[in-house]
């Protein structure tokens, strides 16, 4: 399996659950601003990540974990259709890119990409008050459980806990996130697999 990836950037899902599940990864750190003819040939969007395994060919990073827990580890790291848990599991999972973090690209694109100050205007303020009820739903869930669903550490845990990890310290929003919250991302990448990846 091979990984097209920044650090830092949405590939750090698929690396920690390859660490999870201690499988091989080969790794290629591309620059967002010089991306390889290999990458824009395998992905037109020019978005990292992208996962090849075979002939298979995924960019979405949810989309991606779900495939390798789903080949590697169906009653681990996933969750079953059969398993209590099944319907939080997908709730969660998708919740982290598409409620979470999916609304924050606007801003990422101005903080690094953008003149100064392009953070700072209604659209973006907007995004960020978008996501309050998000956060309190999240809030609720983890104030009554260790882990998203089925009671133990799945690619949902992932999923979110990479999103709160962005918009807390990469983009400075910890005073939109409860102290429940960021203690709950904290517990998930304090596992030894994401500080594994996290030294990279």
């Amino acid at each position: 399996m091979r990984l097209y990836q920044i650090p830092g950037s949405r590939s750090d899902r698929i690396r920690w659950l390859c660490a999870e599940l201690d499988l091989p990864l080969d790794l290629v750190t591309v620059d967002i601003h010089a991306l390889p003819d290999e990458l824009i040939a395998l992905n037109p969007c020019r978005t990292v990540p992208v996962f090849v395994d075979g002939t298979h060919v995924m960019t979405e990073s949810v989309g991606a974990m779900l495939y390798i827990a789903s080949r590697h580890s169906a009653r681990d790291l996933a969750v079953a259709p059969d398993e209590p848990g099944y319907a939080e599991f997908l709730q969660f999972l998708e919740l982290g890119e598409a409620g979470m973090l999916s609304p924050l690209n606007a801003i990422i694109s101005s903080k690094f990409f953008g003149p100064p100050g392009a953070t700072e205007n209604f659209t973006a303020q907007a995004i960020v008050k978008s996501l309050d009820g998000r956060i309190e739903l999240l809030r609720r869930r983890v104030e009554t459980g260790a882990y998203l669903a089925a009671d133990r550490f799945t690619i949902a845990d992932i999923s979110v806990a990479f999103a709160v990890k962005v918009a807390v310290k990469m983009l400075r929003l910890g005073d939109h996130y409860p102290p429940e919250v960021t203690a709950y991302a904290e517990r998930m990448m304090a596992r030894p697999a994401y500080q594994a990846i996290a030294q990279y």
